[in-house]
């Protein structure tokens, strides 16, 4: 097997054989045995240096650190594929600084949220499991106690030019557009990533991407009317689409998710 450039898409893996995967600080050594599939991870809080595929190695003990999940197969194949998926409930990311938006003015950021992996046995398609790379904690977005969603919660450097961040293969780019069309500044405390109503893209070199968001503040309130692409962005350089979006998108499901953007 050739050296993977990305770490999502099929891999053959021989009877007898193992692979790592290096998906950021998420490693998951991927094993197969006759007629079984073992795949065990851990998450080592550091970026790892590692290639992100391994060549396939006869099967070894690994340590400790790694919780290792069984699946048994009557059906033959070396195959096994991983898939990117974004997260199954919104993600709320906050900025390290609030951002301002001066009146009558827009601007346009990126914010990047955890990627699930998942797992699945091709031909016919077998879901194995599905993890997040990084497990983001829980938190709680809408107006009130009464009024909103369980959600996950992310910080995020909220960059300004796409340049300025670095490669990170456990995390999908967002880029969002904010245009504040009032006469009163704008202050962006936290964004809200709709990420089960998004579709996901990879560029030539693997980065993982959404559909860009354009959230249009035109009264004073705290909702902001949302446009949603189902292109990916000019910045994602060759971009296909690799993932359909979780939820069909309902406008009164994306505006619920999106209506404390700008708050």
């Amino acid at each position: 097997m050739t050296e993977a450039q990305t770490w999502h898409g099929t891999h053959q893996v021989p009877e007898h054989r193992m692979i790592t995967v290096s998906i950021g600080p998420f490693v998951l050594v991927i094993a197969h045995l006759p007629g079984e599939w073992q795949l065990a991870w851990h998450r080592s809080g550091e970026l790892e240096p590692q290639t992100p595929v391994s060549q396939p190695t006869p099967i070894s003990e690994l340590d400790t650190t790694f919780t290792i999940q069984r699946f048994l197969t009557h059906k033959t194949g070396d195959q096994i594929r991983l898939n990117p998926m974004l997260a199954d409930r919104p993600v709320v990311a906050r900025p390290e600084l609030p951002l301002t938006v001066p009146a009558d003015d827009e601007a346009k950021i990126f914010v990047s949220t955890p990627v699930w992996v998942h797992a699945e046995l091709p031909e016919p398609s077998r879901t194995l499991f599905e993890m997040p790379a990084v497990r983001p904690s829980d938190t709680w977005f809408g107006p009130d106690t009464r009024r909103g969603v369980v959600a996950y919660a992310s910080q995020t450097t909220a960059r300004l030019c796409i340049a300025n961040l670095p490669p990170m293969p456990h995390r999908i780019i967002t880029e969002i557009t904010v245009r504040n069309q009032v006469n009163s500044a704008l202050l962006l405390e936290r964004v809200s990533v709709p990420a089960p109503n998004l579709a996901l893209f990879a560029d030539q070199e693997g980065g993982l991407w959404t559909a860009p968001l354009v959230a249009i503040r035109d009264s004073e309130s705290q909702r902001a009317r949302v446009d949603l692409s189902t292109e990916p962005p000019v910045e994602a350089s060759g971009a296909t689409q690799v993932a359909e979006p979780r939820v069909l998108i309902e406008k009164n499901v994306l505006t619920r998710a999106l209506h404390v953007l700008v708050g």
